[in-house]
């Protein structure tokens, strides 16, 4: 589940009044936990409430064991043919910085489409995810919705080898790792992500 922290505090303050326990959640022992009485009490929020519009939930079917493939407002999402047989092996880079949805938006609306920046933005195939996802799992008791927008950019490798057992990233770096059995790091392979300029 992707949130910004701005958007939970945010709601922390507007539950405030009618919800104690944003406030001193946690302070002391037992204090701020479960439906307890009196000052710090936690007050359940349905989910409907409060989730759909500020959150995206993505069912990867696989969890990478490497932490890093977040940073800042953007992850990285390895789809490799583990994933199923019918499944185009890919790179997938999701931004979720409301700037970055902005002006994605407002590129695509205004730009002259012979401006080299066009071709480069439509070469690499990003575009703004404003769709609700729906997810029906078990762990849930009904199907969870989410809308948060993001800028989702992917690079394809159906036309050559998808070797990688990982993807990391960092603020201007994706790198693609590739392990040996017993799991240490036998190759490395750079992607630069941001603007060539």
């Amino acid at each position: 589940m992707f949130v910004h922290r701005s958007s939970l505090l945010r709601l922390c303050e507007e539950y405030r009044g009618d919800h104690e326990g944003c406030e001193g959640a946690g302070e002391g022992e037992g204090e701020g936990v479960g439906g307890g009485e009196g000052e710090g009490e936690v007050k359940t929020v349905a989910w409907e409430e409060w989730g759909p519009d500020v959150t995206r939930w993505i069912d990867t079917g696989v969890v990478p064991w490497w932490i890093t493939t977040s940073t800042g407002q953007r992850c990285v999402l390895s789809v490799s043919p583990l994933n199923g047989p019918d499944v185009e092996p890919s790179v997938i880079v999701l931004d979720f910085n409301p700037t970055s949805v902005k002006k994605l938006k407002s590129l695509k609306k205004t730009m002259d489409p012979y401006d080299s920046r066009y071709l480069q933005v439509r070469e690499r195939q990003p575009f703004v995810f404003e769709e609700v996802s729906r997810i029906s799992h078990p762990v849930f008791e009904k199907e969870v919705k989410s809308s948060l927008p993001n800028v989702t950019v992917a690079k394809l490798f159906n036309d050559q080898p998808f070797e990688f057992d990982g993807i990391l990233m960092d603020e201007e770096r994706l790198l693609g790792l590739v392990t040996d059995e017993d799991g240490r790091v036998t190759n490395i392979e750079i992607f630069h992500i941001g603007s060539e300029e």
